[in-house]
């Protein structure tokens, strides 16, 4: 008899749509790990382009209210360019090559888990399930860890890991298909 998420329970077959689970999990995994892996390795370079992007952005901010000393009518481009500088300036620690680096092994380790998970989930697994949810939790916990509590640590965990976290809802709707 055949339940509602598709798992054959006399066959122990397992459902479709844990398989493109499956399959989307070792893609968008495998990916993390190597985009994490190329950040690792450039960390000084994007350093140096975030520490050069942060002082043309604070020079023109100056220079445009220089300019506007003398014009009355740049009151909301003065307001708009401030809030630029200080969007800027407040990822300035997140933006050191240190730190690139840490949340990225981090990143790595988090995705080699979540791999490791899925691998497990398509053996049908529950213990894949929990290395999973472990990886997901682990992802977003890191910009935290690494830059304590702030918007900008909530926007980096919600951006890394939201696909996770939906991952780990629609990996819950198959839980009876593992062993």
């Amino acid at each position: 008899m055949e339940a509602s998420n598709g798992f054959d329970e006399e066959t122990g077959k397992r459902p479709v749509f844990l398989t493109v689970l499956c399959i989307l999990t070792f893609v968008g995994s495998s990916l993390f790990i190597l985009r994490n892996a190329m950040i690792y390795s450039q960390a000084n370079y994007l350093a140096g382009v975030y520490s050069k992007a942060r002082t043309d952005v604070a020079r023109e901010a100056s220079r445009a209210d220089s300019a506007e000393l003398r014009d009355t009518t740049g009151g909301k481009r003065h307001r708009r360019r401030t809030v630029a500088v200080n969007i800027m300036n407040s990822f300035s620690g997140m933006a050191t090559a240190g730190s690139i680096r840490k949340n990225a092994a981090w990143t790595i380790l988090s995705s080699l888990v979540t791999l490791l998970g899925a691998v497990l989930m398509w053996r049908q697994l529950r213990a894949g399930f929990f290395l999973y949810l472990l990886g997901t939790v682990v992802g977003i916990a890191i910009p935290f860890a690494l830059y304590g509590y702030g918007a900008n640590s909530v926007a980096v965990a919600v951006f890394s890991q939201g696909i996770g976290v939906l991952f780990v809802v629609l990996y819950a709707l198959h839980y009876r298909s593992f062993r």
